[in-house]
């Protein structure tokens, strides 16, 4: 990565910015519960300067470079931009030296069969995804409905943030998408996968994933 001058991208802060967190972790009173595991990249290490692939990423399994970054290690997003929508201290990344890299866990959401086989229960996939300055190095996030047996039923995704829409700005936009899940599901399996466009280092950021299920 070359140098550039970060620019914020969202102004919440203080009592905003501790309600985003609570909301993003299914704390704040009536809130659905997230069912994603560690979708704030807080458990576990993080590398201080980006360029370092940690250990483990608890309630993940990865595939290739796929890591996690402290904000305000140089040249990534700053404390500044976690601030702004309760980001927490860590934040998920591509990684050093890869073209394509991810991490996936599997949800049972078999507790919910009635209202999954009744056609009426719906997912809600978010969080905040972004990228590195003028780069197109992206993060999509998919949740993949499978039945008892593992076939792929359907799926929703969020995804990828471009440069332009960051208005060229290094951080994080939340994106949301909503759907109904396919009947007969039994396991929602979460992939965050990130892919490099350009440089050495896969700029696709991810933070605050969450999936809930609702009528």
């Amino acid at each position: 990565m070359t140098w550039n001058r970060r620019v914020g991208l969202v102004g919440a802060t203080g009592a905003l910015a501790a309600l985003a967190m609570a909301l993003a972790a299914g704390a704040y009173p009536g809130a659905a519960k997230n069912l994603i595991v560690n979708g704030s990249a807080e458990q576990g290490q993080a590398s201080p300067n980006g360029y370092d692939v940690v250990a483990e990423i608890p309630g993940w399994t990865r595939k290739g470079g796929f890591t996690v970054v402290s904000y305000g290690a140089a040249d990534f997003p700053g404390v500044q931009d976690s601030a702004a929508f309760g980001g927490g201290k860590s934040f998920f990344a591509g990684g050093p030296a890869n073209a394509g890299s991810n991490v996936t866990q599997s949800i049972d959401v078999s507790s919910k069969r009635a209202l999954i086989d009744a056609g009426k229960a719906k997912a809600r996939l978010s969080g905040y995804l972004g990228g590195y300055g003028g780069q197109d190095d992206s993060l999509t996030a998919t949740a993949t409905y499978l039945g008892q047996s593992g076939a792929r039923l359907g799926t929703i995704r969020i995804g990828p943030v471009s440069a332009a829409e960051r208005k060229l700005a290094t951080g994080l936009m939340k994106k949301t998408a909503t759907g109904t899940i396919a009947k007969k599901t039994r396991t929602i399996r979460v992939t965050l996968g990130a892919t490099r466009t350009s440089g050495s280092y896969n700029d696709g950021y991810a933070d605050n994933l969450s999936l809930t299920i609702g009528r």
